[in-house]
């Protein structure tokens, strides 16, 4: 068994799927290969007397406490299913009516089973945060099923402030691949923690909501909870105006960024294009980056 293979199988280790052949190839390689021996037993040097390969009860107690599980809890929106790992918290669902239909969502999603349990308070409390509009402490999520580009794009995602809203393409932009606007948009589509990665703050550059998983009604509710001016908003997309100047800055913002919001109305430049901002003499706001 080669270490590639190891891997592969080292999450099936920690449910407990192994069939007894693969287990034994498990063991094996473990015995002569340290660096994966180290991922699985970090112990301290107070415990290296113990047996470097588990027996049977100890790889079914890793197992039980490293599986995957979840709890269901009630929100202002309605009942959210949240299912984490000893990494975070990996998948959350508005949709399921019963536990079991999440059980099945959670398969299909993350290619593994969970099992009902109990969720960290601090998840659900960051969770109900969300929901409601308000700002939510930092809870450990765990990524690791998405490709290097989904992490890398949840990642700049997390990068808008509550209370404001970006275009797909700025997210495209901020993530290195400013040409993949409709694949950033796939992303957020395929959000394995919607709320707490708040996708629902990216809408379209023509302005308006877009869509969302969950609705677009729902994603003007989360939005007018957080502060976001969803009359503007209609508003700005029906006059083509994409960008405000401030007289007094000389920087030009997207409308909902929170420096737009502090420009005096006798200071706002209304501004349709980026090039019509250049020419206007205006520089990119630091806080928005709409270049």
């Amino acid at each position: 068994m080669t270490c590639k293979e190891y891997q592969k199988l080292f999450h099936r280790l920690n449910v407990n799927e192994l069939a007894e052949d693969e287990r034994a190839k498990f063991s094996a390689h473990i015995r002569q290969c340290s660096k994966c021996k180290k991922r699985l037993f970090p112990f301290k040097k107070s415990q290296r007397q113990k047996p470097s390969v588990p027996s049977h009860t100890r790889s079914k107690a890793l197992a039980e406490s490293s599986v995957d599980s979840y709890a269901g809890i009630a929100t202002t929106i309605g009942k959210i299913w949240i299912g984490h790992t000893p990494r975070g918290i990996s998948l959350i669902s508005l949709g399921p009516n019963h536990s079991a239909e999440f059980e099945g969502y959670y398969q299909k999603r993350l290619c593994r089973g969970t099992r009902k349990g109990t969720i960290p308070k601090s998840y659900a409390d960051a969770v109900r945060k969300a929901v409601a509009g308000k700002k939510t402490a930092n809870v450990p999520m765990d990524l690791s099923s998405l490709s290097s580009f989904e992490h890398k794009v949840l990642q700049c995602l997390k990068q808008i402030p509550l209370g404001e809203i970006r275009p797909y393409s700025w997210l495209a932009k901020e993530c290195g691949r400013p040409k993949a606007a409709r694949a950033v948009g796939t992303v957020m589509a395929r959000n394995p923690i919607p709320f707490l990665l708040p996708c629902h703050r990216v809408t379209p550059a023509g302005g308006g909501v877009g869509n969302y998983g969950y609705g677009a009604a729902l994603k003007r509710e989360l939005l007018k909870k957080e502060g976001v001016p969803l009359d503007e908003l209609d508003r700005w997309a029906r006059s083509g105006i994409r960008f405000i100047g401030s007289k007094r800055t000389n920087a030009y913002c997207y409308p909902f960024c929170r420096i737009a919001y502090s420009i005096r109305a006798e200071d706002r430049i209304p501004l349709r294009t980026i090039k019509e901002a250049h020419q206007a003499g205006f520089r990119p706001c630091p806080n928005c980056r709409p270049e």
